[in-house]
């Protein structure tokens, strides 16, 4: 007897998918009317450890206990980078000790607050000289990446502070204390020198091309006589301007001046330190969540005290 294989059409599934939907639906309406009718039964006991979640949320949350993070990007010649990261390490191995007080000028007030100091790589993957993102992750890959090149006249400078929010006088600190480090003042006055150097050989060059293409411009082929009194005239070839080449250098060259302008100090950030930290609603809400579910298995382990106990004695 041959089996029968009856074959489903695009309408019999779209009915089978809404029927699931619709029971898995049906199932969770039920389910949360039986927890609605749980929670109502034993709303004191719910209640009770609700509020005391809260209060232990707000106690945690407030901002004096929580952890924020101060970020800005800080910028400085090629040949300072270097003594840079080890200088932001050493900085960051004095936190929570008397001496990064003295390193930053700062009270203890403020400094006792600073959990850590790090810094991130800035990638260019479109090989332009312009940032794309900060490498957050630290990944190891970047670092002999050939496409995605690590940029070295920046880094991310993030500091991480517990019941700090103003970091003004954090950026000021470290702004100051670089500014004092004799090994790196040497290399970003020698950095400072190559940009120099490099802006006067493109405007020498500029001018040096410049003056080419009006030459080239200008200039016309005379006639050349040979001997026996025919005179030829030498066709004209196209004349080369030298505009893409020009046009490369002023790019460099602009480029080089951004550099030194933006180069006063040792270390120079690019903006003031942007302040991030966890969403402390968020936090509260969790919090008092938390304590509903906690309120709802102990009122669960009351109700069910006696098969509990009926279960241990087994």
């Amino acid at each position: 007897m041959e089996n029968e294989h009856k074959e489903l059409n695009l309408l019999d599934l779209i009915y089978l998918i809404f029927r699931g939907i619709w029971r898995f639906l049906k199932r969770f309406a039920h389910s949360l009317l039986l927890l609605l009718r749980f929670s109502i039964q034993n709303v004191w006991i719910i209640l009770t450890f609700m509020v005391l979640a809260f209060f232990a949320g707000w106690f945690c949350t407030r901002p004096a206990r929580t952890t924020f993070k101060g970020g800005a990007t800080i910028l400085f010649v090629e040949e300072a980078r270097p003594a840079v990261f080890d200088q932001i390490v050493r900085l960051n191995s004095h936190c929570r000790t008397k001496q990064l007080s003295i390193d930053l000028n700062l009270p203890d007030s403020i400094t006792n607050k600073i959990r850590k100091i790090e810094t991130f790589n800035y990638i260019d993957l479109k090989n332009d000289l312009i940032p794309d993102f900060a490498d957050f992750d630290q990944s190891p890959d970047f670092l002999v990446d050939t496409l995605n090149v690590v940029m070295n006249d920046r880094l991310y400078l993030r500091i991480s502070a517990k019941g700090l929010t103003d970091f003004e006088p954090v950026q000021k600190g470290i702004q100051t204390y670089f500014d004092n480090q004799a090994g790196v003042s040497l290399l970003t006055k020698r950095g400072m020198s190559r940009l120099q150097t490099n802006m006067e050989a493109y405007t020498q060059e500029i001018k040096r091309l410049d003056s080419l293409a009006n030459y080239e411009y200008f200039s016309k082929s005379k006639p050349t006589a040979l001997e026996g009194g025919k005179t030829f005239v030498v066709v004209e070839k196209d004349k080369e301007l030298f505009y893409k080449s020009i046009f490369t250098l002023i790019d460099k060259r602009d480029r080089v001046a951004t550099q030194l302008a933006q180069n006063q100090h040792n270390i120079n950030f690019q903006s003031d330190m942007v302040l991030s930290g966890p969403l402390l609603i968020l936090s509260l809400v969790l919090w008092v969540l938390g304590g509903y579910v906690l309120g709802a298995l102990t009122a669960w382990g009351i109700v069910r005290r006696k098969e509990m106990c009926a279960f241990l004695k087994k």
